[in-house]
């Protein structure tokens, strides 16, 4: 959905640390063949504090992917 914005804004940890169009910020952080998830995870470095991730976020990023949680 993002990426049929005009704009959008990266936020890590409140601060605002990237804003553009969604084609320039996937063109200058990833490449042609990237998305908006690796730009996100490039620039927070996301997947390094996934240990630190609540189970509420933990339990959407699993939706968003398309998985199913279980207990």
């Amino acid at each position: 959905e993002a990426e049929m914005c005009d704009r959008v804004g990266i936020v890590d940890h409140g601060k605002l640390i990237a804003i553009g169009p969604p084609g320039d910020l996937i063109r200058d952080h990833i490449g042609p063949e990237g998305n908006l998830e690796d730009v996100f995870i490039k620039l927070t470095g996301r997947d390094l504090r996934d240990d630190v991730a609540t189970v509420r976020d933990r339990m959407v990023s699993c939706a968003q992917r398309g998985g199913e949680h279980t207990r």
